[in-house]
């Protein structure tokens, strides 16, 4: 379950489409394969116009934290997003979102991969936020 290598995937709609970059994730490496991994991130990091932090609701620890923190330094619009929302009670789900409150990102999104939920907003927010950064 590791990305290894950059995946590419394009969203589409009527006025407009996105590339998405998926990279492995980020970690300190202690192999060959790790060195390798990391400095693919590194390398989609470059020219990006926009990114996505995706963590585990489920399962928050400090290793999440100190990358969504790192992450937060990035000059580009960006957004957290919260997965696994559908394993989650509400009340747990608004203490982890109140946690990350003042974390240094754009929005915080809660969204369920496997349902779908937050999906739409997702895209929706990226494509405002993008276009105002770039001036499009």
């Amino acid at each position: 379950q590791t990305t290894r290598n950059r995946i590419m995937g394009v969203m589409t709609r009527d006025d407009w489409q996105m590339v998405f970059l998926d990279t492995p994730g980020i970690h300190t490496p202690r192999t060959k394969l790790g060195n390798y991994m990391m400095q693919s991130v590194r390398e989609a990091m470059d020219g990006m116009d926009g990114m996505m932090v995706l963590v585990d609701a489920t399962q928050v620890g400090e290793h999440d934290r100190a990358i969504v923190a790192d992450m937060a330094t990035r000059k580009v619009p960006k957004v957290l997003l919260l997965n696994k929302i559908d394993l989650l009670p509400p009340e747990k789900l608004l203490t982890l979102i109140a946690s990350f409150a003042d974390s240094g990102y754009d929005a915080i999104i809660p969204i369920s991969a496997k349902t779908g939920e937050g999906v739409e907003a997702v895209a929706a927010w990226l494509k405002e936020e993008v276009k105002n950064w770039k001036g499009v």
